[in-house]
């Protein structure tokens, strides 16, 4: 593949944080939860010294900008953890293109720099899941896995919907039907919250869409208070089902 390059504004990977205790650097391959697809330990590596992460900030600066990329698997994420939490500022290397980003741009990058990292700083970990019914019990723990002395850090769960149901209505054979009958399913549902406060379509590989010729069946999530509200003479209401709070942690083996 063809990289075009060119010299314009530099890429300071790590610009914006002093480093201090609270502070972890890790990379990792993004297929970690699968072994045979993850092609790259060989590149992974943990900084958790103050004086190794800001000599890295000052090694992390890039120059040479590369356009005409192609999505690559397997990756490598660069995670900036803080008090056990991912926070913003980290990135992306594509090791087989030789490319880095934080999201602004795709610059050079050696991957002999990632080989040194693993052989001074090497690392082995896993993964867990865990799933909550409340957020009170994430909570409690969370607290209670915090000052494990080999917990990397968590991903806390997304709780931007508190749960989802279900809406059925009839459809003609024409492909455009469902279409049309989405666009009134989420007119009804404008009429009593903000289009940015919830989602709805049809979930991909449905079994009641494939088998059901004449009718199709949507999903919304949303807050509980607009499923109580909404009613409708055209789409059957399914029943109410809360989110579960899901977890993921990163444990050093």
């Amino acid at each position: 593949m063809l990289h075009l390059s060119s010299f314009g504004q530099k890429l300071e990977f790590f610009k914006s944080i002093d480093f201090d205790s609270s502070y972890t650097i890790i990379g990792i391959g993004q297929g970690y939860e699968n072994k045979v697809q993850d092609s790259l330990p060989g590149y992974w590596f943990l900084l958790d010294n103050p004086k190794d992460m800001e000599q890295l900030k000052q090694d992390w600066v890039f120059k040479s900008i590369v356009a005409n990329i192609s999505i690559e698997q397997p990756d490598i994420d660069i995670f900036i953890i803080q008090n056990k939490r991912s926070i913003p500022g980290g990135g992306l290397i594509y090791p087989r293109q030789r490319i880095i980003t934080t999201g602004k741009g795709w610059y050079k990058f050696d991957t002999a720099r990632l080989s040194a990292l693993h052989r001074e700083h090497p690392f082995k970990y896993h993964t867990e899941k865990k799933q909550f019914e409340t957020y009170n019990q994430y909570a409690a723990y969370g607290n209670s896995i915090i000052n494990d002395s080999v917990l990397l850090f968590y991903n806390e769960p997304s709780m931007r919907y508190e749960g989802k149901f279900t809406v059925i209505t009839h459809r003609t054979n024409d492909p455009s039907s469902p279409l049309f009958a989405l666009r009134d399913f989420n007119n009804e549902l404008k009429e009593l919250a903000q289009a940015n406060s919830f989602q709805a379509g049809q979930v991909m590989n449905d079994s009641f869409n494939i088998t059901n010729p004449d009718k199709v069946r949507f999903t919304v999530h949303c807050s509980k208070s607009l499923y109580d509200k909404y009613k409708s003479k055209i789409f059957a209401k399914g029943s109410w089902e809360p989110s579960l709070i899901e977890m993921k942690t990163f444990w050093k083996d």
